[in-house]
């Protein structure tokens, strides 16, 4: 059995998985999400032959030696067609992408979950074409409501990225487009039913 301190714990308060002094932060639903080498290459792959001879004695590899020392090494065959998965850098074998992963994790690569307050800029960004179309002013019309629209999106893409890439902030700002778009136009319905009905069509 694995000492105390090696033993997978799950910490509530985080909400976060630990083993010994690594730690990586997950979301409600117990996921993480690890960040992948740009680079694809960045794991290296090595002949099982070669590191089986080694192992077994029967081949003095120095170069070997000194190049996993001190790695983690992932073993994987490519006898199955099956194994390979979808990444971003096209189809790759599940080991090499386990062995990615694992780096990842090992060295703390890990995007931290947003909270609600992460959120609030979407949401008051989704909030700015929905404002514009309640206000039912004569110079708001649909096409500054779709720009107000766009532009909020894109914003928020813009966040999501920014947030990212430079403080390793996991945002989904699906739900809010989502919501957002829908408020949107069901108050774009009834504001054009009352006009209609007003004999006013902008």
């Amino acid at each position: 059995a694995l000492s105390k301190d090696r033993q997978l714990r799950f910490d509530a308060a985080g909400p976060s998985f630990k083993v010994g002094s690594l730690s990586w932060p997950v979301d409600a639903q117990g996921r993480l999400t690890a960040v992948q080498p740009r680079n694809a290459d960045a794991v290296a792959s090595l002949p099982f032959a070669r590191i089986a001879r080694a192992a077994m004695g029967n081949d003095d590899d120095p170069a070997l030696r000194s190049r996993i020392a001190g790695r983690a090494v992932v073993l994987g065959s490519s006898a199955f067609p099956g194994e390979a998965v979808m990444s971003p850098y096209g189809q790759i074998s599940g080991a090499h992408w386990l062995a990615m992963t694992a780096g990842a994790l090992l060295a703390g690569d890990v995007l931290k979950p947003g909270g609600l307050l992460a959120h609030l800029p979407l949401w008051l960004l989704a909030a700015v074409p929905l404002g514009a179309a309640l206000l039912r002013k004569r110079f708001l019309n649909g096409g500054v409501i779709v720009a107000f629209t766009v532009a909020a999106l894109l914003t928020m893409l813009l966040i999501t990225i920014a947030a990212r890439l430079g403080g390793g902030l996991l945002i989904d700002p699906v739900p809010t487009m989502v919501v957002g778009t829908f408020l949107l136009a069901a108050v774009l319905a009834w504001r054009l039913y009352r006009e209609t009905m007003d004999g006013r069509v902008w």
